[in-house]
């Protein structure tokens, strides 16, 4: 049985796809897996999905940096059930969907964010060095500074935030982490490798509270080994 998580990631595909299929042009291959902008590299519905399940790549921050048709879906996937589920007249409204999909919530989800790793990798032995995720969707103009946590294989806190040109001349917000720790089982399952790849979430609020608290996924790569790890993107 999919999670809470898992369903309403699925509910927010079905409303990307009934308005792709609004605007695409008619062809013979599904709209899920239809090309939402211009050119083949562009992202279908799928690949959107995928993209906030394991955070963007640089090859996938490059890309959303050049493709202004992707950038629009990408945020609108993002963005859209914030102004819906945002009003307080609407939470009646969220509780009924929610019971009807069997999502035991009371209160609405995290607004999604799409965050990028801006280092490849981190390393047991150099934990104390700040780590930054840039965050592709939204602003992030108003964001409640203290509230900034991740937590998942990688554990921090008293986050800041400033924006970054990442790649031409599109800056990003990006978030900083002075000092990560690992979580427990993270710790003991790199002891018996020289890597491991697992996910973190980046969690907020924001300072004006009719609005809902946001968090991203991503995938970081552990090593033990600090001369593997190559330099920074976001710098």
């Amino acid at each position: 049985m999919k999670d809470e998580k898992e369903q309403l990631l699925e509910a927010r595909a079905v409303d990307l796809m009934a308005r792709a299929a609004r605007v695409l042009p008619s062809t013979d291959t599904s709209v899920l897996d239809s090309k939402l902008g211009p050119s083949d590299s562009c992202y279908s519905v799928r690949d959107v999905v995928n993209l906030f399940r394991r955070g963007a790549s640089e090859e996938d921050l490059i890309h959303l940096s050049e493709c202004e048709s992707c950038r629009v879906w990408i945020n609108s996937y993002a963005q859209r059930p914030s102004a819906f589920w945002g009003k307080s007249e609407r939470k009646g409204l969220f509780k009924g969907v929610a019971a009807l999909l069997g999502i035991g919530v009371t209160q609405p989800e995290p607004q999604p964010a799409l965050l990028h790793v801006c280092k490849a990798a981190i390393s047991i032995n150099d934990l104390n060095r700040p780590m930054e995720f840039a965050v592709l969707t939204g602003t992030f103009d108003d964001v409640d500074i203290v509230s900034l946590r991740m937590d998942g294989a990688l554990l921090a806190e008293d986050g800041s935030l400033q924006k970054q040109a990442l790649f031409g001349d599109i800056c990003y917000p990006v978030i900083r982490f002075n000092s990560v720790k690992l979580a427990d089982k993270v710790r003991e399952d790199i002891g018996r490798h020289v890597a491991l790849t697992d996910r973190i979430s980046i969690s907020g609020s924001f300072t004006d509270k009719t609005q809902r608290a946001f968090r991203g996924h991503a995938h970081v790569r552990v090593v033990s080994d600090a001369a593997i790890i190559p330099n920074d993107q976001c710098h």
